[in-house]
């Protein structure tokens, strides 16, 4: 559907609405559910927002639930990830706390043989668990710096990714309770810029504590065991990675929608990266599927609209590299799924893309495509909304 604006455009928002009954749904933008579920599988949750108890309520219709709300309590297995096995075909899911308000949106259930769905993010990862029994190890799919080398043990340095807006991170070390690096809260970390922060350290320390400091106000991680020097970790997604200290450092790779996502939607790209050398850097980008697709060779773009045409598992491939030689490389996973029967509005695709420069007082052409609605009258209506720089809606939507 097009649509022709003649104004100083700087914002647009489209709503595809679906009519049944006289009821209308309103789809929203950015849609990020799991792929379809089945019996047998199992799902997890990361409980990073510390409720007490973790339910999972599962649905078809009114007629059709796993149990009555707040539905089965999920069993804790460690490491604050809790897990419950399916008992039928759902189509639905929430997780909540029980009976006091904490809880998710509604979400289409899918299949989470090896998903976790984090309640403090609101997002899903990968999960797989540790091979020592009785432990786990979520594997969210992160965007964190490149593995350069394999953490070492013994005396190092240590890395903090700062994402939860501390104003100061300190390193608390110990192997047992007489044998501790320092006295709590342990020592200071120096930030280094991008909010990292680093602390060289002496000893062979098992365990960790990331914190605010002294009047930190309970500010802190749990009880971490450090893999090793060069680790870092990622307070956003609470998980380890590698400190990349190539002289190349990709500093993001992160695709703008979260996975996965229906075929034909438009997923914009986007990296950054430092060189010491000071020279141009290039990007490539590649989507790999059932065959690999250059998305972008070697340019100073660093940015590229993805559509992928078929469903499936994705390797999206960031290569970088400088015109002094030095180079490095990223990947990410993401799933595409299918839309042939969604009876939710989709939005997939808006022209001019997000970040598109109007002019004011010019005629502007975009338009959208959408897909779903796959119900009742299988029919998608539109809204237009257009608002100024200042966030005021400038026509009659």
């Amino acid at each position: 559907m097009s649509k022709k604006i003649t104004t100083g455009v700087i914002a647009i928002v489209l709503i595809a609405a679906l009519l049944l009954c006289g009821v209308i749904t309103v789809g929203a933008v950015g849609v990020t559910y799991p792929q379809s579920g089945a019996a047998g599988d199992t799902v997890y949750v990361k409980n990073a927002a510390n409720w007490g108890k973790v339910f999972a309520y599962m649905w078809n219709n009114n007629d059709d639930k796993n149990a009555v709300w707040p539905g089965q309590e999920m069993t804790p297995i460690g490491d604050g990830v809790y897990s419950y096995k399916i008992t039928g075909n759902w189509a639905n899911i929430i997780f909540n706390h029980g009976n006091d308000g904490n809880k998710t949106a509604d979400m289409v259930l899918g299949s989470n043989g090896g998903r976790i769905f984090n309640n403090s993010t609101n997002s899903w990862g990968d999960y797989a668990a540790a091979t020592t029994p009785g432990t786990t190890v979520t594997t969210p799919n992160i965007t964190a710096p490149i593995v350069t080398q394999a953490p070492t043990p013994g005396s190092g340095t240590v890395f903090f990714k700062n994402e939860s807006g501390w104003s100061s991170v300190n390193a608390y070390m110990w192997n047992t309770e007489d044998d501790e690096e320092s006295a709590w809260p342990g020592k200071a970390m120096t930030n280094i810029g991008d909010n990292i922060w680093q602390y060289n350290y002496s000893g062979n320390w098992k365990n960790i504590i990331f914190n605010k400091g002294s009047g930190g106000d309970g500010n802190q991680t749990g009880d971490l065991v450090l893999p090793g020097s060069g680790s870092i970790y990622i307070s956003g997604s609470n998980s380890w990675d590698v400190y990349d200290t190539s002289p190349l450092i990709i500093k993001s790779f992160t695709a703008d929608l979260a996975s996965p996502q229906y075929k034909g939607t438009a997923i914009v790209l986007s990296a950054s990266a430092q060189t010491q050398s000071g020279t141009a850097i290039y990007y490539k980008f590649s989507a790999k599927g059932a065959s690999t697709t250059v998305l972008q060779d070697f340019s100073t773009n660093s940015s590229v609209i993805w559509i992928p045409s078929a469903t499936g598992s994705y390797t999206l491939t960031l290569d970088v590299k400088d015109a002094a030689g030095n180079t490095n490389t990223r990947q990410i996973t993401y799933s595409v799924l299918d839309d042939t029967n969604v009876a939710k509005p989709i939005i997939k695709m808006v022209t001019p893309y997000s970040g598109t420069t109007l002019k004011a007082n010019t005629a502007a052409n975009f338009a959208v495509t959408a897909s779903g609605g796959k119900v009742g009258t299988n029919l998608l209506f539109y809204k237009y909304i257009v608002k100024n720089a200042s966030g005021t809606v400038i026509n009659t939507p």
